[in-house]
């Protein structure tokens, strides 16, 4: 009865240790599992962030613009890639230059135009001469080098934004960026910009 009693004893402790291992493996599992990355956010990241590839959107872009002023998708598209690229000036540039009141004109009158052509040709898509026609209409940015601390509703109608409304949201994200760099700019000096003007006046 004893031999008895120690060899359940002896199976008992071993089904513990079989039962305990495959736990133990099942967890391994598990987290081998969740420590994997996924791929997809490592090359997305990898391309958003990439300089070359954004030069080559930008060189493209421009020159589709050039091409046919009328594709406002790519008219749109370019100050992300300004922003992206950080050629901060040149989006305040170009974005100015979409968002005054006489672009803001130029833009309706081709719209206008647009729907014209599309209604007289019965609805159907606008042929190659009725395109360059059109893209005549827009003039092409000839802005450079403006005043990036002056306040937007001195020049921009708040009224006639809304053909390139996307920039507006990119004009308030570029006056933050322009906000953070004044204010690490007097965290590591110990000095106002309004001090450097005070001190040029004197």
């Amino acid at each position: 009865n004893f031999d008895d009693e120690e060899e359940e004893e002896e199976e008992e402790s071993s089904n513990k240790t079989n039962d305990n291992a495959k736990d133990k493996q099942e967890t391994e599992t598990i987290t081998t599992t969740k420590e994997v990355p996924t791929s997809t956010t490592t090359t997305t990241s990898k391309y958003m962030h990439n300089p070359l590839a954004l030069s080559q959107a930008l060189n493209l872009s421009l020159n589709l613009l050039h091409l046919d002023r009328t594709d406002g998708r790519i008219r749109i598209l370019l100050p992300s890639i300004y922003l992206q690229l950080q050629q901060y000036q040149n989006a305040y540039d170009y974005i100015k230059f979409w968002l005054l009141p006489q672009t803001n004109a130029a833009v309706v009158s081709m719209l206008e135009h647009q729907q014209q052509q599309q209604v007289s040709g019965g609805g159907g898509e606008m042929n190659t001469d009725d395109v360059d026609e059109e893209s005549h209409l827009l003039p092409l940015p000839t802005l450079y080098n403006e005043d990036m601390t002056e306040k937007p509703e001195v020049w921009m109608d708040v009224d006639s934004v809304y053909t390139s409304v996307g920039m507006v949201f990119e004009l308030a994200y570029l006056k933050c960026i322009m906000m953070l760099q004044v204010q690490q700019y007097e965290d590591e000096h110990g000095q106002s910009l309004d001090d450097d003007d005070d001190d040029d006046d004197d």
